[in-house]
């Protein structure tokens, strides 16, 4: 990416990434998607980082949507830059943090846009909203994760097609990962 788009598309997620501005930041390239939520961002030092999305959990692989998850995700991030906004580390040392790509144009935005990747897979119904992180107080926008979640249980979006679809902490719970 030109250095010139680099500056206006890292000013337009700080911009729009309002919530998450108190966190560190993380610029690179996703090159690889392990699930609906956890992927690898190299940076420019071609260190490669393990990140979560912040405020999301999305199906297991092995679980129904799973899949799915995993392909939106690589399919809108995979060898793209990417903005980590970051909040601290779990116990494996994967990042928590809300990612952010640009894309040519969304509807409503001139391009580019930035896009709210865990947000997007809330709506699409990919992915739960986390209860946990939120138990954690992360700075992220908790109410709009809860309602396009809503949104996206009263259409029947995505996993929530199923008639009773399986949160991803119960499915780990009971033992059905992979």
């Amino acid at each position: 990416m030109p250095r010139p788009l680099v500056s206006v598309f890292l000013l337009l997620l700080f911009l729009t990434a309002a919530p998450a501005a108190m966190a560190a930041a993380l610029q690179g390239w996703v090159v690889a998607v392990a699930d609906g939520d956890t992927l690898t961002v190299r940076d420019e030092r071609k260190q490669q980082h393990r990140v979560r999305l912040a405020g999301v959990d999305a199906p297991e692989n092995s679980q129904p949507f799973g899949e799915q998850a995993r392909q939106r995700v690589e399919g809108l991030l995979m060898g793209r830059p990417v903005m980590v906004f970051w909040f601290g580390k779990e116990a494996d040392g994967r990042m928590i943090g809300v990612v952010y790509v640009s894309m040519p144009a969304l509807e409503g935005c001139e391009a580019p846009c930035s896009l709210n990747v865990g947000l997007t897979l809330v709506e699409e119904g990919l992915a739960w909203r986390n209860p946990a992180d939120q138990k954690r107080k992360l700075p992220i926008p908790h109410a709009q994760y809860r309602e396009q979640e809503l949104a996206a249980r009263v259409a029947r979006v995505g996993l929530w097609a199923d008639a009773a679809p399986v949160a991803p902490w119960l499915w780990r719970k009971r033992g059905r990962v992979q």
